[in-house]
């Protein structure tokens, strides 16, 4: 309730007494879902306040807990790794979130093997902050051109899982800038 009426001091108080409360539960996996669920919650008002540093330490809590759920959540894991690594790139730390995104590509493509909107979707994200990793490369740097390749090589794989989609554009406007 008190984040729909945007009470965040509220909010993030009752989170945390929840968040110490499912201590005590006495099923491990109820408890580890709910304290996912809880630190997931705490890290978004944090995103909602521009406070990246202390979602992301949050979102690190919440995804260790997760890795350690059962594969019945596994979607939950990927929806983290996502938010985690957009919550980098707010903060400015894109090697961060390169990483984040790296490591959901993985688990996306360990759990469902083929086409998904999720690896299409991670992709372009990846393309997106290589783009932005060589333009902040200082002059005389050769790692520009290797952020450029690895950017279109991103592009090109989310092209050829979901070849009608936005990909198109996004991979377009790359090229062109």
């Amino acid at each position: 309730v008190y984040t729909t009426m945007d009470d965040h001091d509220n909010a993030l108080q009752c989170y945390s007494e929840a968040l110490e409360e499912s201590h005590k539960l006495g099923d491990e996996k109820t408890g580890t879902a709910l304290q996912n669920q809880l630190l997931n919650k705490i890290a978004v008002i944090h995103v909602t306040n521009k406070q990246y540093g202390t979602a992301a330490d949050f979102l690190e809590k919440a995804l260790d807990y997760q890795k350690n759920v059962q594969t019945s959540i596994h979607g939950d894991l990927l929806g983290m790794m996502h938010q985690l690594g957009t919550t980098y790139t707010l903060s400015g730390d894109i090697d961060k979130a390169i990483e984040c995104y790296r490591e959901c590509l993985e688990t996306c493509q360990d759990l469902y093997g083929g086409v998904t909107s999720e690896i299409t979707s991670t992709l372009c994200n990846l393309a997106i902050l290589y783009h932005v990793k060589a333009c902040i490369q200082e002059d005389g740097e050769d790692a520009e051109e290797e952020y450029l390749s690895e950017a279109h090589h991103c592009y090109q794989e989310a092209l050829k899982l979901s070849p009608k989609s936005e990909v198109n554009v996004q991979y377009a406007n790359f090229l062109y800038q």
